[in-house]
């Protein structure tokens, strides 16, 4: 039996075999004995071939898995035999998860040509048992927030929750923290329903209205604040990458909105393309006067190379240390 789980969403993925996990442990392997995990690290075609033919104990099934092998150059040679022996890994009553994180592609972008990580995920990707989790636009992480906030018998609008999802921006497990955050003040208060006052007070360290101030500081051309700012921010151990995307998102608006004011479209259009809350989309319109297009598209180019270095596995300290150069060379 095999199953996949792959997409650029981390949190919904992790969430899934999470459950997929905590469903074996508690219907076929209670006491924990027949379970396989393989990594980057630990992975061999040998090892992982042997386990997934292995008779569990005391179970009806072994559970083994494999998470970010397939698209591993280091493991290629190990991984090509794999298609060998999809055929058997089905019939077996053991269950075999792959888990692939991905990335989802830029249009823009010419297909690479095919890799065995290609080659293998569109051949699981026909399998019955298959859960692919991308990305959720703003639509999607507004509803996801909102019905986050209904399943635990709290109301929020749609302007708090655009406004919930500007606080954090769209880091899932920052979204999921906060949210229990809010619910557990709420129902310690009796308060049923969640407005902006709440929000402000509670969410974690209102770092994106800081990163509204920091682009503000960026574009007024004031150093010492920015940077001030900035240190703020890491000293308050927020994650790299949620501030990265944070500011990418921020830049992303401006660009937006820069586009919007160039071909004066009006104000009813630029609402419809932000999709924010109307006193959000005034501010960005305010802050997209201290720069010029080819200084946002070169911020926001930079922004975005900084946040895939750190997510292939690029070393944090020299990343953050491009920020700070990218910073002080804006002003």
């Amino acid at each position: 039996m095999i199953i996949l789980i792959k997409g650029g969403d981390h949190y919904r993925c992790t969430k899934k075999f999470e459950e997929l996990k905590k469903n074996f442990n508690e219907r076929v392997d209670p006491n924990k004995l027949n379970y396989s995990f393989f990594n980057q690290k630990n992975f061999t075609f040998d090892a992982f071939w042997r386990d997934a033919r292995s008779l569990p104990f005391l179970a009806e099934r072994r559970m083994i898995v494999a998470k970010d092998v397939l698209g591993d150059r280091k493991l290629l040679t190990e991984v090509n035999k794999l298609e060998a022996v999809l055929d058997d890994l089905r019939k077996i009553r053991n269950v075999v998860i792959f888990w692939e994180r991905t990335k989802t592609p830029s249009p823009k972008k010419k297909a690479a040509p095919e890799t065995s990580k290609k080659n293998l995920l569109s051949i699981l990707s026909r399998e019955k048992f298959v859960y692919i989790f991308e990305p959720m636009n703003q639509n999607e992480l507004l509803s996801w927030i909102c019905n986050g906030f209904s399943k635990e018998g709290v109301q929020a609008s749609s302007e708090i929750c655009s406004y919930f999802l500007y606080c954090t921006g769209p880091n899932l497990w920052l979204i999921e923290n906060e949210i229990r955050k809010c619910v557990c003040y709420c129902k310690k208060k009796q308060i049923k329903e969640l407005d902006k006052n709440i929000v402000s007070e509670l969410v974690y360290s209102n770092a994106a209205l800081e990163i509204y101030e920091l682009v503000d500081a960026i574009g007024l051309k004031e150093k010492n604040k920015a940077l001030k700012i900035l240190n703020q921010l890491f000293f308050q151990d927020q994650d790299p990458l949620a501030l990265l995307g944070m500011l990418s998102a921020q830049f992303r608006n401006l660009i937006l909105t820069k586009d919007c004011e160039i071909r004066q479209t009006g104000e009813t259009e630029l609402f419809r393309v932000l999709k924010l809350p109307p006193f959000i989309v005034r501010k960005i319109a305010f802050q997209t006067r201290h720069f010029s297009m080819d200084q946002l598209k070169r911020i926001y180019v930079s922004l975005h190379n900084m946040d895939k270095r750190l997510k292939s596995g690029a070393n944090m300290k020299p990343v953050i240390q491009t920020l700070y150069s990218l910073l002080i060379f804006c002003l």
